[in-house]
Order: C-alpha cells, then structure tokens, then sequence
C-alpha cells in the first residue's frame, strides 16, 4: 500500500472506521527484521540443543538414530528426507554432504511406497566419522537385484508412472550419492538396501560440539514417526 499510495505513512482505523492509529514505512521494516531476528534466534537454539543434547552422557561410542515407517502407495506422505537432512545440518554437517543424504533417502523411501506391499522402514544411523542409510520391507522381493540396479529398468506399474514416479532411476541416483550401495533381496522375502557415505577428516561431525572428544553416548535413538526396536 505504501508502495502504491507513495506516501510516508498511512492511518488506521478500526472496523467502524474510527482512527486509531498511523503507521508508517518504518514500523513495516522493524517488524519484517523483528520477525527475522526472531526465527534466526530460534533456529540457533535448536542446533545448539541438537548440538548439545548428550554432554553428560558416557560411553564408548556415538550414534545418533533417526527411525520412519513407510506405508506403501502413501504418496502424500514423504518428507524423511527434509527430516534427515535438517538434522544433520544441525549436528555439524556440510550442505553437501547432507543434500547426498536427503537424496538418497528420498529414492529409498519412494521405492518403499511404490514396490512394497506392506511399506517398510528407514533408519539412519549418524556417527562422526560415517552416515549409515538402511532401508527394509518384507515383500515382495526383487527377481534381479543386478538388473534392478541398471538405469531405466522399472517394474513400477503404469498407474504409478502416470504420477511421475518409477522411471527406473531410483537404485542410480543413490549410488551416485553414496560410497558404499548394497542391495540383498529374497523374492517374496525380506529385502534390505544400505547406503553408506564415509565422512573425510573435513567433513567429519566430530568438529560438531556434538560428537565432542570427552563426550561419548552408546547408542540415543531419536524416533519419529514409529516407535522402533
């Protein structure tokens, strides 16, 4: 309104018209930088409650252990990557390496929703020196594995490619994200895909206050969306 009225300040009445007010450009912009200061302030607080969570807490190894159920044909569900990949930017992580994650999981996660029966789960296990990603369903199983794992082969039906999903890129794209892919699948069966990325010295989230030297935790896991084993 400013901007169209070209004026220094505009009044303000209440809903029977009386004035009550006025306001002007620069009360707009103490707002907008009020609003600004405030959300970067809360988001500083949760990275250093992320970052600061297990200071007191001792053992001889640190893992930090983010759990999802998947339901199967639930294409509205989604959203483990966005999870994983805010979590790891607050432990410590460079952009890149948790955009390779969310990636990954992501590809994961829609193959769960469109090749299993019954859905399946993600874990993703966070330790300073590597991010271990596992995927688990329980059927139907892969025929191929090898083939399953070349670009372009899809066995996703073609009501699920009119959604735009199942080109067949799934199983590249996290390979190309990852160090370590390994796919093991029983027809009918179990089916299990890990992926691993190894953190270089540089990389590495025992930079982060989190996994600081004096500070050792077992295994916390942080469960969201189902409760896990």
């Amino acid at each position: 309104m400013f901007s169209k009225a070209r004026v220094g300040r505009l009044p303000v009445v209440d809903e029977q018209g009386v004035l009550v007010g006025m306001i002007t450009k620069g009360d707009i912009t103490r707002g907008v930088l009020l609003a600004l200061q405030k959300d970067y302030q809360e988001e500083e607080v949760r990275i250093y409650r992320a970052s600061h969570q297990f200071e007191d807490i001792h053992s001889d190894c640190t893992s930090f252990i983010l759990r999802y159920c998947i339901k199967a044909r639930d294409f509205t569900q989604g959203g483990a990557s966005s999870d994983i990949k805010r979590a790891l930017l607050r432990l410590g992580s460079k952009p890149q390496i948790a955009r390779h994650c969310g990636i990954a999981v992501d590809e994961a996660e829609m193959n769960l929703i469109i090749h299993t029966t019954d859905g399946g789960s993600l874990k993703v296990e966070i330790e300073p020196h590597h991010i271990l990603m596992q995927a688990l369903d329980e059927g139907p199983g892969i025929a191929d594995v090898q083939m399953a794992i070349q670009p372009g082969y899809t066995t996703a039906s073609e009501e699920v490619r009119e959604f735009g999903f199942g080109a067949g890129l799934g199983l590249y794209n996290i390979k190309r994200c990852v160090d370590k892919m390994t796919l093991e699948s029983t027809p009918g069966k179990v089916t299990r895909l890990e992926m691993k990325i190894f953190l270089q010295p540089e990389n590495s989230l025992r930079e982060s206050s989190f996994f600081a030297e004096d500070e050792q935790l077992n295994v916390a896991s942080i469960h969201h969306h189902c409760p896990g084993p």
